[in-house]
């Protein structure tokens, strides 16, 4: 989270933890089902509308600051930086 932190932007991870790119935060929904990563880290609050789109990319984590109201995860690993 330390590498993102205050760029505004995500990192996108394969299954062995390896980068596959770095784009802005604003690009990171629209740009999930052609990368299809396995772990997102970004700079930003994890929303419903980011769980259901990495859901569908078959994203496993998503690491962010802090989550708001989350009704269905989707079977994805939510960490955040505040408890």
């Amino acid at each position: 989270l330390s590498s993102v932190k205050g760029k505004l932007t995500a990192r996108l991870f394969d299954e062995k933890l390896d980068l596959i790119t770095v784009m802005e935060i604003k690009d990171l929904i629209n740009s999930l089902k052609d990368v299809q990563p396995y772990c997102v880290v970004f700079d930003g609050i994890i929303t419903q509308r980011l769980i259901d789109a990495t859901g569908e990319s078959k994203v496993h984590c998503v690491v962010g600051v802090n989550k708001s109201a989350i009704s269905n995860t989707r079977g994805i690993r939510i960490v955040t930086e505040r408890v």
